[in-house]
């Protein structure tokens, strides 16, 4: 968990059915109140939102769909804005079905990235304004759909400006963008980007190399204690 911790981003690591395994620290101060982990599952008192998340891990762990990084799933919170659950697959881990951890669940807390400073990205990744604006309102988790009706831009405009902060970013989906910019802003990395004294932020690259490394070290022990 050392590479999760150390960006501040909170992550649930699953089993193959889809229970929680294991938690780090990030993840554990956004699990308590309405959210919680309840019978081995991450759980909200949102029955809609407990269903979209079931239906996103099955996809995930038990249908042939090659996805490795599937939308967020909406977590609705009183008096917050929701978090955001977005379910990840390394195949590394999924090759054996007796590994302890099978897929990911990172966590983004929509309140603390709500404002993203849009100097911040076009410093960080040379964006156009209007690409850090569209980049900032799109890392809260909105729809581009939406984010262009807000701005008050032509759909066709704002698609291609994301393609050029998707191409910008090394990133390919709004999913891997707002994880790009939530680990960014929460580890501290995006002043030391601006100085260019520190490697790339996490992406989704990082986080399955971050739980591939962990799932490792959990097949070790495991074979130490057989053993």
């Amino acid at each position: 968990m050392e590479a999760f911790d150390l960006s501040h981003t909170a992550v649930v690591l699953l089993n193959s059915k889809g229970e929680v395994a294991r938690t780090n620290r990030a993840a554990d101060l956004l699990l308590t109140g309405e959210l919680q982990v309840r019978q081995g599952r991450i759980s909200t008192m949102d029955q809609a939102a407990n269903d979209n998340l079931s239906r996103a891990l099955r996809e995930l762990l038990w249908e042939a769909s090659g996805a490795s990084l599937l939308p967020p799933v909406m977590l609705p919170r009183r008096d917050k804005r929701p978090l955001l659950a977005y379910p990840v697959k390394m195949s590394q881990l999924s090759a054996s079905y007796f590994a302890e951890c099978q897929a990911a669940v990172v966590l983004i807390d929509t309140d603390a990235h709500r404002k993203t400073p849009e100097a911040t990205l076009r410093g960080a990744f040379h964006l156009t304004h209007a690409e850090a604006r569209l980049a900032s309102q799109l890392a809260s988790g909105d729809p581009l759909d939406a984010v262009c009706d807000r701005l008050g831009i032509a759909k066709e405009t704002g698609r291609n400006q994301l393609k050029s902060v998707f191409a910008r970013t090394g990133t390919s989906r709004q999913a891997e963008l707002v994880l790009l910019i939530a680990s960014m802003l929460r580890s501290g990395h995006a002043a030391r980007l601006l100085n260019r004294t520190c490697s790339p932020p996490m992406n989704e690259s990082m986080i399955r190399k971050s739980v591939k490394r962990f799932s490792e070290k959990i097949m070790l022990n495991q074979r130490a204690r057989a053993g």
